[in-house]
């Protein structure tokens, strides 16, 4: 690749080879772009989240996992109109122009894409590097503000240092309560669910864009086998009511997954609402299923019948009215523990 100061309004482009590991990265956003034929820094963003390494590492601490950006974009790309930024878009140019042999001359980079990867090789270029990186790829989307990469961040509450490795080193907690990371870890992709067999586990491990929480009564199920292995106990409804509960307290804190697609919002969310409505929380539930002493007698039904039969639902609605109207341990735990059992 050779400099070019010649022709007015073609992009400068920089001696810098890149690595493998971009060429891994463009391979996943074009596969990020769908039916596209434009690679925009928000597909950028989502390739070095699903890519090994610093750059992985970082964005998935932040919260800026493969799972939570893509629940975006998809959200983004379903409302006509719903984007703030263009990303350039109008200034589009063809990535073989801009990468040589990396590139494609049927596949594009929008006008912020483009400049990214310039920047990118000025990086490497500055710290003597002879090919450019992730690292560098990643820094160079994230000093641009106004791009769609950075209205994802933002969105997710990801901020640029977050992002680029420069937090605690912690897990960013977020306010909630250590005992819902789990399922919060699910959620966003960080760990496949717990309790399944493993080609199931697999299978998730795989399908890294898949949102959860846009499935709510799957999502319910999958959580009910990790609550009643963290408390070592053969699943029963009580789990169920945990499940719904921890489901419910960690997609308030993810709206953005919680709410994508077309379904309503208060339909999808409806049996969880109604559960803190009446006061009941995740952690007064769970302290009390742990005491050695709690006794919550049969069950009338197992209880995955009430999850197969609210597995056609949009929303746990149904399956919250069936738990609380049902001879249930749920609902006798829920009355022990003095909660008035309101209707829908």
């Amino acid at each position: 690749m050779s400099g070019d100061d010649g022709e007015s309004g073609r992009m400068k482009t920089v001696s810098v080879g890149a690595s493998w590991g971009v060429v891994g990265v463009l391979g996943a956003a074009w596969g990020a772009t769908g039916e596209g034929d434009t690679i925009g820094t928000e597909h950028l963003l989502v390739a070095l989240a699903d890519a090994k390494g610093e750059t992985s590492r970082a964005l998935g601490h932040s919260g800026a996992t493969v799972a939570a950006q893509l629940a975006v974009v998809r959200e983004r790309e379903r409302v006509a109109g719903s984007w703030v930024s263009t990303d350039e878009l109008a200034d589009s140019v063809s990535s073989k122009e801009l990468l040589g042999d990396d590139g494609d001359r049927g596949r594009l980079l929008s006008g912020a894409a483009s400049r990214a990867f310039v920047r990118a090789m000025e990086l490497a270029r500055e710290e003597g590097t002879k090919k450019y990186g992730p690292t560098q790829l990643l820094r160079a989307l994230l000093a641009d503000e106004s791009s769609r990469a950075a209205e994802v961040l933002q969105i997710l509450g990801s901020g640029s240092a977050s992002a680029s490795g420069s937090g605690s080193g912690l897990p960013a907690g977020g306010g909630l309560d250590p005992l819902l990371w789990p399922t919060r870890d699910t959620l966003l992709g960080r760990r496949p669910p717990r309790g399944l067999p493993f080609w199931k586990r697999l299978l998730f491990t795989f399908a890294k864009g898949a949102n959860l929480a846009s499935h709510p009564v799957l999502w319910v199920s999958l959580d009910t086998l990790e609550q009643s292995r963290a408390l070592g106990q053969e699943a029963g409804t009580e789990h169920v009511l945990l499940a719904l509960l921890a489901t419910h307290e960690v997609g308030l804190r993810h709206p953005h997954m919680a709410n994508e697609g077309p379904v309503d919002p208060a339909v999808r969310h409806a049996g969880g609402a109604r559960l803190a409505a009446m006061g009941v929380d995740y952690v007064s539930v769970r302290r009390a299923i742990e005491r050695d002493d709690f006794e919550l007698g049969e069950e009338e039904r197992d209880f995955g019948a009430f999850l197969d039969a609210a597995a056609g639902d949009e929303g746990t609605g149904p399956l919250v009215e069936a738990l609380l109207r049902g001879d249930t341990r749920a609902r006798r735990l829920i009355e022990s523990l003095g909660f008035a059992i309101t209707s829908r």
